[in-house]
């Protein structure tokens, strides 16, 4: 009798692990952004509830962009899990930036004072934490000033003597619709329509400082219509859009930065920060209708980032409705026309 209670004992405990195994959990890692400040980045980690106990395939981190939180990776991500036998991903990083989403308020300086080089610290910490923790992508996605900030860690670790793929171990990188780097042509920025467009959002919130705060109907409006300003099938409603948390307030510093609006000066990466010789393979996602980001321009970017005039890691998207946010309304067909092939090969 012991012996059989022993035995319904373990099988339970497995049964038990196997469970919490797939069970979606967060770390919280603290980083220091500059001496005195302090920021705690929520990640959270997402597990293929397909693999029942033995992980398959690569594990891979993902950046927001502007006014987004790491939630609005979900879509996506469901697709990468559900995609073919077994997914095409083991686990998902999504990092919360510095006082969006779950992400707290820094401490030492407001919110709104943020700048985009902070977030590239944020980034770096919270990888260096989650290493320390077991938890190393192979793989870093980035989408709109998400993008940026992955080429601007490549960048800083490059001048460092280091690089992704010698700090981390990751081999693979994709920009999917990056906002430009000082080297980037980008007319959005150039002609000042995006300094106004930005500064038309700037409010200053009693506790966060200067924020760009944009309401979930003009959220939508923005990231999800063509040039014709029609939407996308699958735009979520500002109810879905705040009850999913996709939308956050945005730093001011951050957002002019981001743009180049005076005082600010846009993020610098430098030549090349994805040649070949470094060790990350890039992918740069441009969709057709994005109108933050201009096919040639998109194309000049790539050429810029990786020196690869064939444009052998440039994918297009040509589609009335491949919009800026179309991993979040289409991620199904944006996965299989953008990403699939690969993380097929990267596996």
């Amino acid at each position: 009798m012991n012996q059989l209670i022993r035995a319904a004992c373990a099988v339970l405990s497995l049964l038990l692990w196997s469970a919490s195994a797939h069970a979606d959990y967060a770390r919280d890692i603290t980083v220091e952004l500059r001496p005195a400040v302090e920021s705690t980045v929520h990640v959270q980690v997402r597990e293929n509830p397909r693999h029942r106990g033995r992980c398959v395939g690569p594990t891979l981190a993902f950046v927001h962009g502007l006014a987004h939180s790491a939630a609005t990776w979900n879509p996506l991500v469901d697709e990468l899990f559900a995609s073919g036998p077994r997914g095409a991903a083991c686990k998902a990083l999504l990092i919360d930036l510095p006082g969006h989403g779950q992400s707290a308020l820094p401490v030492g300086l407001g919110f709104g004072e943020l700048l985009l080089d902070d977030y590239v610290t944020a980034v770096q910490g919270t990888l260096d934490g989650l290493r320390t923790q077991g938890l190393r992508p192979a793989a870093l996605i980035g989408h709109s000033m998400g993008g940026l900030l992955v080429e601007g860690l490549q960048a800083r670790l490059l001048a460092s003597g280091s690089s992704l793929a010698r700090r981390y171990g990751i081999h693979f990188a994709a920009l999917m619709s990056p906002s430009a780097a000082a080297e980037q042509p980008w007319a959005f920025a150039e002609s000042g329509a995006a300094a106004a467009t930005v500064g038309a959002f700037v409010v200053v919130d009693p506790l966060k400082g200067p924020v760009v705060r944009v309401d979930a109907a003009t959220w939508s409006f923005f990231f999800f219509t063509n040039f014709s300003d029609q939407f996308s099938p699958g735009t979520p409603t500002p109810a879905q859009i705040d009850s999913n948390v996709w939308n956050s307030d945005e730093a001011a510093y951050a957002g002019s930065q981001l743009v180049g609006a005076p005082p600010f000066a846009r993020l610098s990466v430098g030549a090349q920060p994805f040649a070949p010789r470094h060790g990350t393979a890039l992918v740069f996602v441009s969709p057709s209708q994005d109108k933050f980001s201009l096919r040639a321009e998109a194309e000049a970017a790539y050429v810029q980032l990786t020196g690869d005039s064939r444009k052998l890691g440039f994918v297009r998207i040509d589609d009335n409705h491949a919009v800026h946010d179309m991993h979040v309304a289409q991620p199904r067909r944006y996965l299989s026309q953008a990403l699939l092939g690969w993380f097929s090969a990267f596996r």
